[in-house]
């Protein structure tokens, strides 16, 4: 078995959201493992086991990474066509954490993964990107109940991800100018 680099990203005190260390407070780049180089020295470095080593994780410059290394999906739960169930968060690719309530059976993507508003980890994000009131609208319109931990109630989003959220919206609703849906 292959040597893990520990990077920020792979560790539970990183918060991928505000892009710090728990323990520090400070700013750290997550993939760089230098950063985490002392905490695992310390012991102070806690592998977040849902999340999936990537290849500047087994790759320290100046190595190359080999041009069709992908990571290991092996363990990973499948859907019915043995797809398997990730979701690519601000910490990286990981296991699929589903959001309790929903029902239906989760379609994997072998590059997209599975769309964030389905798991638990992808919601957190959601909510504090958007606010919990327009991630409870994304939610609603997906057929999904969201999650809202304590302390994420309140949240009221980031400035730039809504304007980048409502753009998107705009852009994918149906023109009635158009005949059909046609393109100009």
């Amino acid at each position: 078995m292959a040597k893990v680099f520990a990077t920020c990203s792979l560790c539970r005190n990183f918060d991928p959201n505000r892009q710090t260390c728990g323990l520090t407070n400070k700013t750290v780049n997550p993939i760089d493992p230098n950063e985490s180089m002392e905490c695992e020295k310390n012991g102070q470095f806690i592998r977040d086991i849902n999340v999936i080593p990537q290849s500047y994780n087994f790759f320290l410059e100046p190595e190359d990474v080999p041009l069709h290394w992908t990571f290991d999906d092996s363990r990973l739960p499948k859907d019915q066509n043995g797809v398997a169930l990730f979701v690519h968060t601000k910490r990286g690719t990981e296991r699929i954490i589903p959001v309790e309530g929903y029902t239906k059976p989760l379609i994997g993507c072998p590059l997209g993964g599975v769309d964030k508003i389905y798991t638990y980890q992808g919601q957190g994000e959601l909510i504090y990107d958007l606010g919990a009131e327009l991630a409870k609208a994304e939610a609603e319109k997906m057929g999904v109940p969201l999650q809202i931990l304590e302390g994420e109630e309140n949240s009221m989003g980031q400035k730039l991800e809504i304007r980048r959220h409502l753009a998107v919206q705009r852009n994918t609703e149906p023109n009635p100018w158009l005949n059909n849906g046609e393109a100009w």
